[in-house]
C-alpha cells in the first residue's frame, strides 16, 4: 500500500509540475493563414516539420455557423485560431522546445495580422492516482455494488430516488467525455453503445482514466462489476489527440467535435486539466481558445461538467485576471463570471463519505458551482479492485476501488444530471420538457448538501431527492 509520504509525493507532481506548451496563434482574418505560412517561411523555418491549421476545420465552422443561423461571437473569435506546432508531437517524450517557442511568439506578436500568441500547457487527466493492485482471479466478475457507497445516501448521492422514476436510468441521454483514451469494450459497458467519435487514443495506457469516468456514469445494471449513476445512459468518447498525424493536443475542436456529436440536453465532460498561473494544474476554460469552444457548446444546449482541477488554486485570486503573454486585448478573466460566462459547470472535489469538505487538492472559488466525490470512487478500470482471471491481459475486466480527484468528482455530478435530464424528457416535469445548461446550474447551486468549509467554495453536493423535488415544486 502507498504510504503517505509517498501519496503526498505523487499529488505534488500532479499539481505542480514542469510543463510541455503549445504554440496557439490568433489572426485578424481566418484567411490569414497564407500569410502566417509566408512569413514561416521567409523566417527559415522547416516547413516540412511545422503543423501549422485552423483550431476548427471548416466543416465543423460551417455545422455550428448553420445550426445557430450565423456564428456567434465565441464561434467567431474560435474560428481565427490556428495551432502551430515547430515539431511532431510525440506524447512520451519531455523534450521542450519553449525557448524556441517564446522566440517565434515575440516574433508574431510583431506581426500586424496576429491578434494573439500565447503559449498553452498541454492537458492532463485531473486524476489522482493510486496504485493498490491485487490479484483476484475468477470465472465471472464479482458483484461490487457494495463498494459504490457514492450511490447512496446520506453521504452519497441519493441514486435510488431517480432510478425509481420512468427514464430516471439515463435511458433518454447521452453523454460524451472529452480526454484521451476509453476501453469501450469494457464487460461493464456492454450495453452503452460505447464509441470515440472524434481523434485517435495514442496509448493503450491512456484508457484507464477515461474508463473509470465512464463507469461511474453508464457502468451497467447487471449481476457483477459496478452500476453507474445513469446505468442506461448512451456513452460516447471525443479524443484530443490524433495519433496519425502526430499534431499536438486539439482541445477546441474535440469539443466542438463532442458538441456536434450529441443533441441539446445532453451531456459533456472536460475530463482534462493544465498548468495555468504559478505551475498550478487550473480548469481548461483558462485558455481563450478553450473557453470560445466550450460556450460554442452550451451555446448549442449541451449541458458541460468541467473538471475544477487538482492544483490547490484559488480562482478568486487576482492571478487569473492578468491573463498571459500574447492572450488577446479583450480576453476577460472567466474565472469571475461578471466578465466572462463560458456557460459550463465547474466541479470541485469533496471528501467521499458524510462529509462535505474541499479535498485539499481540489481547486476552489465562487466560479466553482458544485461538487463531487474526489476520492474511493469505485469503478471500472485501472484495476486495484480486481483485474480478472487473465491478471495484466484482461483490461476489459479491469475495476478500481480508488478512483479520485476532480476526475472523480465530475462523473459523480454527471451522472445525476444525465438520470435527471432522462426523467425530465418523459414529460414529468410540467412546462419543463428539457434542462438547459442554465437551468442545470441553477439546480446544483441552490439544492444539495452544503459544503461544510464554504470558505474555499467548491459548492454543494448534489442529492437527487432535492433536485427532483425542486423540479416537481416548478
Amino acid at each position: 500500500m502507498m504510504t503517505l509520504l509517498a501519496l503526498i509525493a505523487l499529488l505534488t507532481t500532479l499539481t505542480i509540475c514542469e510543463s510541455r506548451y503549445q504554440l496557439v496563434v490568433q489572426v485578424a482574418d481566418r484567411g490569414d493563414l497564407p500569410l502566417l505560412r509566408k512569413f514561416m517561411s521567409q523566417n527559415d523555418f522547416d516547413m516540412e516539420k511545422i503543423s501549422m491549421k485552423h483550431t476548427v476545420d471548416d466543416e465543423t465552422f460551417m455545422h455550428f455557423a448553420n445550426s445557430m443561423n450565423g456564428p456567434s461571437k465565441s464561434l467567431e473569435q474560435l474560428s481565427r485560431y490556428i495551432n502551430l506546432d515547430l515539431s511532431p508531437y510525440d506524447p512520451k517524450s519531455n523534450n521542450n522546445d519553449q525557448q524556441e517557442q517564446e522566440k517565434l511568439q515575440n516574433q508574431l506578436l510583431q506581426l500586424p495580422f496576429v491578434t494573439a500568441a500565447y503559449l498553452k500547457s498541454l492537458p492532463e487527466d485531473p486524476s489522482i492516482v493510486k496504485d493498490f493492485a491485487h490479484d483476484r482471479d475468477a470465472n465471472q466478475t464479482p458483484l461490487f455494488v457494495e463498494n459504490q457507497e457514492y450511490l447512496n445516501g446520506p453521504g452519497g448521492f441519493n441514486v435510488k430516488a431517480i432510478h425509481d422514476l420512468p427514464g430516471g436510468k439515463g435511458e433518454n441521454v447521452k453523454v460524451i467525455d472529452v480526454e484521451r483514451g476509453w476501453t469501450f469494450d469494457h464487460e461493464d459497458l456492454k450495453e452503452s453503445e460505447g464509441k470515440v467519435v472524434h481523434g485517435t487514443p495514442v496509448s493503450y495506457d491512456d484508457f484507464h482514466h477515461g474508463t473509470a469516468v465512464t463507469g461511474i456514469i453508464s457502468g451497467n445494471e447487471n449481476d457483477f462489476g459496478i452500476t453507474g449513476i445513469a446505468p442506461k445512459s448512451k456513452i460516447l468518447g471525443s479524443c484530443y489527440t490524433e495519433e496519425k498525424e502526430k499534431t499536438f493536443p486539439n482541445v477546441p475542436l474535440s469539443i466542438l467535435a463532442a458538441a456536434k456529436a450529441v443533441d441539446p440536453g445532453d451531456i459533456m465532460l472536460i475530463e482534462i486539466q493544465a498548468s495555468g498561473p504559478e505551475s498550478k494544474v487550473i480548469a481548461m476554460e483558462y485558455w481563450p481558445d478553450n473557453f470560445h469552444a466550450l460556450k460554442v457548446a452550451t451555446e448549442s444546449g449541451v449541458i458541460v461538467f468541467e473538471a475544477a482541477g487538482n492544483g490547490d488554486a484559488d480562482f478568486d485570486s487576482p492571478v487569473y485576471s492578468r491573463g498571459e503573454k500574447g492572450f488577446p486585448e479583450d480576453w476577460k478573466n472567466p474565472f469571475n463570471r461578471s466578465l466572462a460566462d463560458s456557460g459550463a459547470i465547474l466541479v470541485g472535489a469533496g471528501s467521499p463519505g458524510n462529509s462535505t469538505q474541499r479535498l485539499y487538492f481540489s481547486n476552489y472559488g465562487s466560479a466553482v458551482d458544485v461538487q463531487g466525490w474526489g476520492d474511493d470512487v469505485a469503478s471500472i478500470g485501472y484495476g486495484d479492485l480486481y483485474h480478472g482471471e487473465g491478471a495484466l491481459y484482461e483490461r476489459n475486466r479491469y475495476y478500481t476501488a480508488t478512483f479520485s480527484g476532480t476526475s472523480s468528482a465530475t462523473p459523480c455530478v454527471s451522472g445525476c444530471i444525465a438520470a435527471l435530464q432522462s426523467w425530465v424528457k418523459t414529460g414529468a416535469v410540467s412546462g419543463k420538457k428539457l434542462l438547459t445548461p442554465a437551468d442545470v446550474r441553477s439546480l446544483l447551486r441552490r439544492t444539495g448538501r452544503a459544503q461544510e468549509d464554504p470558505e474555499k467554495r467548491i459548492g454543494n453536493r448534489p442529492d437527487m431527492v432535492q433536485l427532483i423535488k425542486a423540479l416537481r415544486s416548478k
